[in-house]
């Protein structure tokens, strides 16, 4: 038999396969803690090639790796490799308050910055060779997935047109970002969904639906369940959500 040996020390899990910094002396994988993906933060760790103990390069960024943004088109997205770069840094997906986007971290650990911006969920996305142009998977509220590229950096344009027309004839509602205080004095989002011809003279049923739990993240999400019934009910919706801790922060696992 091949011999065996650990290189991913003080760390009780990885979820997903690891990343080689050339000269392929250390190698960075995403790893969390021992309660489970659910209630802790998936982080990036860098091991030496040789086995060692590791070190959490994104230490204090109180958000999570990977595309946690689900909804009933997707969910459970695989957390990818993180992609190191010629400038000193490593890419990777994160996700923060129902939003997923491409983030960087130095190549020691620190200064997380957000690489992409915008209320959307980079559902997947792939890197070219020089690590400065993607191709991604974009998502949002009112669109089911996109093609999309770009630089690193900047916004990316969009490729395909997929379900355009599909959309056009149908009314989509745009979720409004309300807030206000829980019982704790913690922040608690909500998404209120207008029906078709609201006209706010008029007094209309309310439906509120308390979802979320500490397993996903919600506002970019297209839901096809919650479209429907607004259809049949003609009604408004409030989404309230018990944000995930990896989309909001651990304070509220």
């Amino acid at each position: 038999p091949m011999p065996t040996r650990s290189t991913t020390a003080g760390v009780t899990s990885c979820t997903s396969c690891s990343s080689y910094r050339p000269p392929s002396r250390r190698r960075g994988t995403p790893t969390h803690g021992t309660i489970g993906s659910s209630a802790r933060n998936i982080h990036l760790w860098a091991f030496p090639k040789a086995g060692g103990a590791g070190r959490d390069l994104l230490e204090g960024w109180d958000r999570t790796v990977g595309s946690v943004v689900i909804s009933d088109m997707r969910a459970h997205v695989q957390t990818l490799p993180p992609a190191w770069t010629d400038r000193g840094r490593i890419l990777f997906l994160g996700s923060d308050q129902g939003t997923a986007n491409a983030y960087s971290c130095a190549a020691g650990g620190g200064d997380v910055r957000a690489e992409t911006m915008g209320a959307h969920q980079l559902v997947s996305w792939s890197l070219d060779r020089s690590r400065r142009r993607f191709a991604a998977v974009v998502a949002t509220a009112v669109d089911p997935g996109n093609v999309a590229a770009g630089d690193v950096g900047r916004e990316p344009r969009r490729l395909t047109c997929l379900n355009d027309e599909l959309l056009a004839s149908r009314f989509i509602a745009a979720p409004e970002r309300v807030e206000f205080a829980g019982a704790d004095g913690w922040k608690i989002e909500g998404w209120v969904l207008r029906p078709r011809g609201f006209d706010p003279a008029k007094r209309w049923p309310l439906i509120l639906e308390v979802h979320g739990g500490l397993f996903e993240g919600q506002p970019t999400r297209f839901h096809l369940a919650g479209a429907h019934a607004r259809a049949i009910s003609q009604s408004a919706q409030t989404d309230v959500e018990r944000r995930r801790a990896e989309t909001r922060s651990t304070h509220f696992s």
